[in-house]
């Protein structure tokens, strides 16, 4: 698989043709939101992307809760619920709406299922409908703030899951790689990398999909290390913002239905840091 896939890496040329914007990854509406109906204010949503993104914004449509909400999380969704990101500070950029941004964006995995969360100031704070009042009623005004997954300390008890209410929301981040153009036997397959102008770029093709942290590089190595073909597209991202190549695909009918997963990795320098863009596939046609 590995030596094809290295056959499809054949062909390289430039392309001069803004950089990466802020847009919107998924929207969810629902019909309604409010309490779980045990007394503990929170909202839950579970979500799952159709490709890798990278997640800088978190907007909670909260209605009449809007100056209340005081925490937005990103966790895995259940059965095994951990914490990812928390932010307490929060902006209301209409009267309806919660916003938190990330500090440090946050590379959503494809084909995982996250929960986005957000809680009231003054109630229990629980995790995709974590009731307290269900295990003990004095603990209504308790505040939790430990992943679902670790053990309770002192005096703690147990946490009670169960109920999931849906709200609206939206997750604004970026996509900065894009495969365009023709993916069937010798058509010409297109890679566009969106980064700062003039940052020195690297883009990497695999057969497989890996979960590789790679510090001090921002992101994860998303390719699995022993499927990278051995040939990467180098050089410097245009004055526009972009950096394109592309890949002529062999008229080899050999090659039909393999999956060439890309990945770039940009930065002014490397020399101490540099972030992987999201995962991005094309199926040879």
């Amino acid at each position: 698989m590995r030596q094809m896939l290295w056959s499809v890496v054949v062909a390289l040329a430039a392309g001069a043709v803004g950089a990466q914007t802020e847009g919107p990854l998924v929207t969810v509406a629902q019909t309604g939101i409010g309490s779980n109906g045990f007394g503990t204010f929170w909202r839950g949503q579970d979500v799952e992307l159709a490709e890798d993104a990278w997640l800088t914004r978190i907007v909670f449509q909260t209605g009449s809760a809007t100056a209340q909400v005081d925490e937005i999380r990103l966790m895995t969704a259940t059965p095994q619920a951990v914490t990812l990101r928390t932010i307490t500070t929060i902006t209301t950029p209409s009267s309806t709406e919660a916003e938190a941004v990330l500090t440090d964006p946050f590379l959503l995995r494809v084909g995982t299922r996250y929960t986005i969360w957000f809680h009231q100031t003054g109630t229990p704070r629980g995790t995709y409908g974590c009731d307290l009042t269900r295990v003990d009623p004095t603990w209504r005004a308790y505040h939790t703030n430990v992943d679902p997954t670790v053990a309770p300390g002192g005096g703690e008890p147990s946490y009670y899951w169960g109920y999931q209410y849906g709200t609206n929301f939206r997750l604004l981040g970026w996509d900065n790689l894009e495969i365009t153009g023709s993916s069937q036997l010798g058509g010409t397959a297109i890679f566009t990398l969106e980064a700062p102008p003039f940052d020195l770029a690297v883009l990497f093709f695999a057969s497989a999909v890996g979960d590789q942290p790679l510090p001090p590089f921002r992101g994860p190595l998303r390719l699995a290390l022993a499927s990278i073909v051995p040939a990467a597209f180098a050089g410097a991202v245009d004055p526009n913002g972009q950096f394109v190549r592309t890949l002529t695909i062999p008229n080899d009918p050999r090659l039909v239905g393999i999956v060439v997963y890309a990945q770039a990795l940009h930065d002014p320098s490397f020399v101490a840091t540099g972030t992987f863009s999201p995962l991005d596939e094309m199926r040879i046609r």
